[in-house]
């Protein structure tokens, strides 16, 4: 009898655990995906400049003109204004970037929708894959859109 009491109150005690450790603990449709906060703040981004794929087909070009990669750069930044009433002003943008260690200018255009900004780095690793990612969503929160990078090409001198 002290068997089935001790079965029966364990029920009872453990059988909410159980429960609540087999409920689904993801969404189980695309409408509970959406509803996500961070789906709805990057809404109508282009996220391909600045991702993996699109940093490996620059990286592509520069291998078939002779560069290894391994060496510092100075790397050119570009982006455009997206949301032009929502954007932050070039002045602003510029004093940002700057602060953040870029050196900003706009190959001798005035154009306030239109920036370019450079730093020296490494383009072979995955740390510099997730810094253009950041910079896409930075720019992408401050009504910018990331337009992609470019660098010279930089061959090793065989002796």
């Amino acid at each position: 009898m002290d068997i089935v009491l001790y079965a029966i109150i364990g029920a009872v005690l453990l059988g909410p655990i159980v429960i609540w450790q087999r409920r689904p603990r993801f969404p189980k449709t695309a409408a509970d995906l959406q509803s996500d906060n961070f789906q709805k703040l990057y809404d109508g981004q282009n996220r391909f400049f600045g991702s993996k794929e699109a940093n490996d087909a620059v990286r592509l070009r520069l291998r078939e003109q002779g560069d290894d990669l391994s060496s510092e750069r100075i790397v050119d930044h570009f982006a455009a204004v997206v949301q032009e009433q929502d954007a932050a002003s070039y002045s602003k943008l510029s004093e940002i970037l700057q602060t953040a260690g870029f050196t900003v200018g706009n190959q001798g255009t005035d154009r306030p929708d239109y920036i370019q900004f450079s730093k020296a780095t490494t383009i072979s690793s995955m740390v510099f894959d997730k810094k253009t990612m950041e910079l896409n969503d930075f720019l992408y929160e401050h009504g910018w859109q990331y337009d992609g990078w470019g660098c010279a090409v930089v061959t090793t001198k065989e002796d």
